[in-house]
């Protein structure tokens, strides 16, 4: 489902129908929180939430945690500017790529591997 430039600010509350949605876009919004609305798409395999306002995925990481399909997840040009903002992705089993691009955190020295490291032994893999 592609509900990209739509000045969209949450969305959490017209998500408990999709529960089988398997790819969503909502980039370039105005999204800032990732709030509880994550539990309900269980089945969520690519998510694209490019430019928008967001600053930290802390305070995620329930929420995060029950996006069980996630393989795929752009939080390219948001303001991300910590390792420590994303690392509640390290709990996201699927999780194969991530795409932080045009954050701030990519000036972070090695913010790779401070990445990485939120994933624990799954970064071996």
């Amino acid at each position: 489902m592609d509900l990209s430039h739509n000045n969209l600010t949450d969305i959490g509350m017209h998500l408990q129908h999709l529960s089988f949605l398997c790819e969503l876009d909502l980039s370039h919004n105005g999204i800032e929180h990732l709030d509880d609305w994550h539990i309900k798409l269980g089945n969520m395999k690519r998510l694209r939430l490019a430019g928008n306002c967001i600053r930290s995925l802390k305070g995620c990481h329930f929420s995060l945690s029950k996006l069980y399909s996630l393989e795929f997840l752009d939080l390219s040009d948001n303001s991300i500017s910590t390792p420590e903002d994303v690392a509640a992705v390290g709990g996201l089993p699927c999780l194969e790529h991530i795409i932080l691009r045009g954050n701030p955190v990519r000036q972070v020295v090695e913010y790779r591997t401070k990445v990485l490291e939120s994933f624990g032994e799954r970064a071996a893999e």
